[in-house]
């Protein structure tokens, strides 16, 4: 008899949900549960009674009588994990020994019955039990005899052994079987699959993506550094395709896990199919470990019970999750910004941010370090700070200078405690178990977006509202990590108010320089685009054009102008044009209401009873028929969303006229709604409902529409750097017989601008994306006939914008031969019109070259 596994009830502090009247009075109210059976009471064994008995009644020794006992009933076994089957059986058998005084009567039953549903068989059991049933009865009460240790692990390696030999006699075959199947089709390429899987058979272990990805990376650091660059070096001296196909092979497989994690969040702890894990620093969240790879929910952490302060939340009664899943986020800038650097010996993890059914998770390979390995920075919330390697000092001081920031005195504890650090004082620096020098923890890299000025009532938006990483780089004075918090800790009090007064001081010039400046462009943009911009708001059949007006104020767009999404209320005061007003205003609105509809999907995901994606279909199509307009609450639900765009975006981000209205839905355009809430949440319709959206405004949503729910997946921009510089190879060699394939060569182009700019998107700071995206622009813009010089302006400003490219990564390196290589195409370009000129642009290049052959 098998019984189904317990619902855990809803944990609210993943939630962080507000239930008003108008946004979640759809979702239906939780259904009180009881434990089905599989069968009738009257086909139950005695055990099976006596089971659910315990069940309803309270425990009679609730002191020695864990948990675990009664749960590990309640699952099916094939459903139990693997990695803590052991541990918990144990403690099971272990529970019943200390109260065998208690239950006298029903030990010998009850505990024989279990170790038979379970499979806790040893030799010994197996042979009583065939003298059991060959009927001496005297034997049988030896299989109550307690398992040792010893006598289980012995057990779980032969029967270990014995799956291992199984598995491998089952392949041998399976290879058998296609190998005289394959001698009759003559299929050469699962003939030469066949002749290698049986050297790989016995090799096969759980990837060490750390390793991998290491090894990758240092090839690739120590060749880019130190080689004088030839433009086929770049191309081929280095093995892209594989850097690419690790990225991937990671992704992939963390994205699997972490869907199963999310998807399982409803369950008890000891009834997921993986354990918690205990590692990590004070703002962790759940983590797992699965396959070499760490797992961590996005959520705030509690930092102390009384008084009741929250990592994110600070002092008050719920968390704050939606700061904990920006904060998160700031992981992934943070090292995509120190990595940018390719400071050679300093060595980063891969990561992946996965969003799935509301939740975020953080995805980064196992490494090879522990609590005695730290040797540079704080790990235990600043007690103690770590200074104890001067080669590691000296690569973060050289990282941390190529990203303008300075080192400043960090430390909680005594004077004598405080030290030097460059970065935040919570960033961990680790010597390897494998020799490496290890970076990680970069939530805080940035400086914080200065609360004296932006006037935030939560003071503890310091830990995740940071600068961008445009606005740091080009500022006049290197800014300090920890400017605002209790981490900028020089005993100087003059010196404390400098930083501050620094990132102050960036943050003024972000509000008063930036902001205006993008605001101009768009004015810019939406003038010389007006015919565009009119056929879009009267025409509902424009499809084409919403991927251009949303590319206009993507995030990619936003951060390159060194704002973050959160400004752009700020952009309304400073525009013209009524068009980009439309525009600002449809984004904010797309960002509360996805915002509102991650929120939904969380709570779902506590109230269904199986992990599965059809039980969220329903509460989806409810809640975008209630934004469309098509429900009797869309009145009360678009004042609420008034209400609170005003809150997200600022007081500028409503004019007084729209605030007026009490409602946004005629003020904003609600295909561009759609495509970033469902963009953002990774819920995929069918053609036909996209089609009848773009084209019907009397649209109504049905389940029928939707036809998937993925993973949102954020990346580090070498995913897909790699896969693009993999790709502009291949171009390389169809370059070279292009007259045999002419077709080949445009498709490969297209797919090779493609990659480039997705790590274009993911990271426009970065040199080599630039260097990049200039040398594809060349090699396609050589093989027309004519050449525009427009286009060889646009090359130049790509590697104008990274000028210290070349002195960061060493004058040697493979920037200066493709500058050189620019400057002598632009000079033919400007020979006709300007002789002068074309001469001084020649003249240029073979300084480069002097330069780069010293």
């Amino acid at each position: 008899m098998r019984f189904f596994h317990k619902r855990s009830p809803p944990d609210l502090s993943l939630l962080n949900v507000k239930l008003g009247s108008y946004r979640l009075d759809f979702v239906n109210e939780p259904k009180k549960h009881t434990t089905p059976y599989t069968s009738w009471p009257s086909e139950r064994s005695s055990v099976d009674i006596e089971r659910s008995n315990s069940q309803e009644r309270e425990h009679t020794y609730e002191d020695q009588v864990t948990e675990p006992i009664n749960n590990s009933l309640y699952i099916y076994d094939d459903q139990r994990p693997k990695e803590t089957a052991y541990g918990t059986l144990l403690e099971s058998l272990n529970t019943f020994e200390k109260n065998a005084s208690k239950v006298e009567e029903k030990r010998t039953d009850n505990h024989s019955t279990l170790v038979d549903e379970l499979g806790l068989y040893t030799d010994e059991t197996v042979a009583d039990s065939e003298e059991e049933e060959s009927g001496d009865e005297s034997e049988s009460t030896k299989r109550v005899e307690r398992r040792t240790p010893d006598m289980i692990m012995n057990n779980e390696f032969k029967k270990t052994k014995k799956e291992k030999h199984a598995h491998e006699q089952f392949v041998k075959a399976s290879i058998k079987n296609m190998s005289d199947h394959i001698k009759t089709k003559g299929d050469e390429v699962t003939k030469e699959l066949l002749t290698t899987l049986p050297k790989k058979i016995h090799k096969q272990t759980v990837r060490d993506w750390n390793r991998d990805y290491q090894e990758y990376k240092e090839q690739m650091v120590q060749t880019i550094s130190t080689k004088n660059w030839d433009l086929n070096d770049f191309i081929h001296g280095v093995d892209w395709r594989r850097g690419a196909l690790i990225c991937k092979e990671f992704v992939d497989t963390a994205t699997h896990y972490a869907k199963i994690i999310i998807s399982e969040l409803f369950l008890r702890p000891e009834t997921r199919s993986f354990p918690l894990a205990n590692v990590g620093g004070v703002a962790g969240g759940m983590k797992f470990i699965i396959k070499n790879i760490i797992f961590k929910v996005a959520s705030d952490t509690l930092l102390s019970e009384y008084p009741k302060l929250w990592m994110y939340g600070g002092l008050s009664e719920t968390p704050n999750n939606t700061a904990a899943v920006k904060a998160m986020k700031n992981e992934l800038q943070g090292l995509e910004a120190l990595s940018s650097t390719f400071t050679e010996g300093l060595h980063f993890p891969l990561m992946a941010l996965i969003d799935y059914k509301g939740f975020r998770v953080l995805a980064m390979p196992l490494l090879p370090i522990d609590h005695d390995t730290i040797i540079y920075g704080s790990n235990d919330a600043g007690s103690t700070v770590h200074d104890e390697s001067p080669h590691l000092n000296q690569m973060m001081e050289t990282a941390c200078k190529m990203i303008n920031l300075k080192p400043h005195i960090t430390g909680l504890g005594y004077e004598s405690k405080k030290k030097l650090i460059h970065g935040p004082g919570d960033i961990e620096g680790h010597l390897g178990k494998d020799g490496r020098h290890y970076v990680l923890d970069f939530g805080r890299v940035m400086p914080p977006e200065a609360v004296t000025v932006n006037k935030n009532t939560n003071k503890r938006s310091i830990f995740w509202n940071l600068l961008n990483t445009g606005i740091v780089r080009s500022n006049k004075d290197p800014l300090c990590s920890d400017a605002f918090t209790k981490w900028n800790a020089d005993d100087d009090e003059s010196t404390r108010l400098k930083n501050n007064t620094q990132v102050e001081t960036a943050t003024v010039r972000l509000y008063e320089e930036c902001v205006p400046a993008f605001a101009k462009h768009l004015d810019e943009i939406a003038e010389g685009n007006g015919s565009k911009f009119e056929d879009f708001w009267t025409n509902w059949n424009c499809s084409p054009s919403l991927v251009w007006i949303t590319d206009i104020l993507s995030p990619v767009r936003v951060h390159t102008n060194c704002l973050n999404i959160r400004h752009i209320g700020r952009l309304r005061p400073h525009v013209k044009s009524s068009h980009i007003q439309r525009l600002i205003l449809s984004v904010c609105t797309a960002r509360v209401v996805k915002d509102d509809l991650k929120d939904l999907l969380k709570l779902q995901t506590h109230l269904i009873t199986a992990p599965s994606c059809h039980g969220y279909k329903r509460v989806v199509v409810k809640f975008l028929n209630q934004v469309h307009g098509s429900s009797k609450h869309s009145k009360g639900y678009w004042k609420d969303v008034c209400r609170r765009t005003k809150v997200k975006f600022g007081e500028e981000a409503l004019t007084s006229e729209e605030e007026s209205d009490f409602g946004l839905r005629k003020h904003i355009d609600l295909r561009i709604v759609y495509k970033i809430v469902l963009g953002s949440t990774g819920i995929r319709f069918t053609d036909k409902a996209i089609e009848h959206i773009t084209c019907c405004p009397l649209f109504r949503f049905v389940e029928a529409d939707i036809q998937s729910l993925d993973a949102v997946v954020k990346t580090s921009y070498q995913n897909y750097l790699w896969s693009a510089l993999s790709e502009l190879g291949t171009l390389e060699k169809i370059f070279q017989k292009r007259h045999k394939n002419p077709g080949g060569f445009v498709r490969q182009s297209e797919a090779t601008r493609e990659s480039i700019m997705h790590a274009w998107y993911k990271s426009p700071q970065c040199p080599l994306i630039n260097m990049t995206m200039a040398f594809f622009q060349l090699r396609v813009a050589e093989e027309k006939t004519t050449f525009q010089p427009g286009e060889a302006e646009e090359i130049i400003k790509l590697l104008h914008v990274n000028a210290a490219a070349s002195e960061s990564m060493g004058r040697k390196c493979w920037v200066n031969p493709l500058r050189s290589k620019l400057m002598r195409w632009h000079g033919r370009l400007l020979e006709e019109n300007d002789p002068k000129l074309s001469q001084y642009v020649n003249m240029r290049a073979d300084e480069i070259d002097q330069i780069t052959e010293m």
